[in-house]
């Protein structure tokens, strides 16, 4: 412990200076990457929580559009997000208010609700996923 001293004009403050106590939070992160995974993100949802019924309903209205979405489907060319995720997406853009694509698309790289709800594993990259991928889909 150390005494310091301060003057400023006529008055003299003095301060003790004491080591601050090393806590959880100074403790270096070791555990970075590198891990294997065994949840399943549905593990991870509430069965409370609404966007579960929202995505039942969706998922039963997405089986009577499912002719159509298969037409747009391509035996060729590059890989591309199949646009039910897409459709999900755009879902989960208007029930949370985010404003753009791209906020949109940050969103859903680290938000496991939204990784879950456009259906999305915790470990599956979603490498296609930018927002040039809404203009032209």
């Amino acid at each position: 412990m150390t005494l310091k001293t301060v003057t400023l004009g006529s008055r003299f403050f003095y301060f003790t200076m004491t080591p601050a106590p090393c806590s959880r939070s100074m403790i270096p992160d070791t555990n970075v990457g590198g891990n294997i995974t065994t949840t399943k993100l549905d593990e991870r949802v509430p069965h409370d929580h609404p966007l579960r019924s929202i995505k039942t309903l969706f998922d039963q209205a997405l089986t009577h559009i499912d002719w159509k979405l298969s037409l747009i489907y391509s035996e060729r060319g590059r890989e591309s997000i199949p646009p039910e995720r897409l459709l999900r997406a755009l879902l989960l853009q208007i029930l949370f208010s985010i404003r753009s694509e791209r906020q949109l698309v940050e969103q859903i790289q680290y938000n496991m609700l939204y990784r879950w709800f456009v259906g999305l594993s915790i470990d599956e990259a979603p490498s296609l996923w930018d927002v040039s991928a809404f203009g032209n889909e």
